[in-house]
């Protein structure tokens, strides 16, 4: 190789060095981008240089003595005081909660096809209708329930259809499940309270008058006892007066004849009807639209379900009186 040669190889590498050296002097480096960022932001930082004032500027972080090495996390440059958490067993379950009702029930597995198709009426008939229909606990609580079954009936004195159901009907099924049922008498109806607090009533001042006396016999006397009064009161009244009918009536209510007439003239009679209007006004899921009405249990069924009730409550009460007992 010439001279010329090896001179000419020299300078281009030197160049070369050159190059080398100012791209590395004038280097910056491209911006993070979003995805960047978030790995940054996921990853443990380490410690950099620093000067002596930018350390005195961070707080000191030390470890906890009780607490262990393994909690230290390393994503959060902190230490956790709580244990990791681990799924109870069944065991552990029940034992810390052994004083809980869902603790100790065994429930029946729910059938393999769940279809319903029995009417509603007959799902607690029998425990197979109760559990093809997922009622089975409903159904065995009910059964299992001490507490007597109430049957509320909402009425008006003078509406023909309550005065008909009283004194034809009431009788007989009060003495033939008596003790198997509680009854109750709220004789108010679709009367109305006015804004200077009188009442109005469908068929005049003489039912409101006739509302007030039931509510004073009601109040002084049980149902078992009031019950002969009022069945008289409503077969008379369609032709005498409330004075009179009363009167006609009185041989039922003798020992209490004077307590009950100062009840019906004064003040605690308009009482007692404003409780039946509360009482009747807050009947629910369904209101109070015709007479007679009956409640189960405080429960107000449909119109179409208590014409229903009106018609079959002997038949109903021998049904639903054996579920209860």
């Amino acid at each position: 190789m010439s001279f010329t040669t090896r001179t000419l190889a020299v300078v281009t590498l030197v160049v070369q060095i050159v190059q080398i050296v100012n791209l590395e002097a004038n280097y910056r480096p491209p911006p993070y981008s979003d995805h960047s960022r978030q790995y940054q932001y996921h990853q443990p930082s380490y410690p950099r240089h620093q000067t002596p004032a930018q350390r005195q500027q961070q707080p000191h972080r030390t470890q906890h003595p009780s607490t262990p090495a393994s909690q230290y996390d390393p994503y959060r440059h902190a230490y956790t005081t709580q244990p990791p958490y681990r799924h109870p067993t069944a065991s552990t379950y029940y034992a810390q909660y052994k004083n809980y009702p869902h603790a100790q029930t065994q429930y029946v597995s729910q059938p393999v096809n769940p279809i319903c198709d029995i009417p509603p009426d007959l799902w607690c008939d029998s425990p197979q209708s109760a559990q093809q229909c997922g009622v089975q606990r409903q159904c065995d609580s009910l059964r299992q329930s001490r507490r007597p079954l109430k049957v509320t009936l909402i009425y008006e004195a003078l509406c023909p259809f309550c005065q008909k159901f009283i004194s034809n009907q009431l009788p007989a099924i009060f003495n033939k499940f008596q003790g198997q049922f509680q009854l109750e008498l709220v004789p108010w109806g679709n009367s109305r309270i006015m804004r200077d607090g009188s009442f109005s009533c469908n068929h005049g001042q003489k039912e409101c008058d006739a509302n007030r006396l039931q509510s004073c016999v009601l109040d002084i006397l049980s149902v078992k006892l009031a019950l002969p009064f009022i069945v008289c009161f409503e077969r008379d009244i369609g032709r005498f007066s409330v004075d009179q009918a009363l009167q006609s009536c009185s041989a039922f209510i003798r020992n209490q004849y004077r307590q009950i007439k100062e009840c019906y003239d004064g003040y605690r009679g308009q009482e007692l009807q404003r409780l039946a209007a509360q009482k009747t006004l807050n009947t629910k899921p369904n209101p109070i639209m015709e007479v007679p009405y009956l409640l189960i249990n405080d429960y107000t069924p449909s119109i179409d379900n208590n014409n229903l009730n009106v018609l079959m409550l002997p038949q109903l009460l021998a049904k639903w009186t054996k579920m209860y007992h």
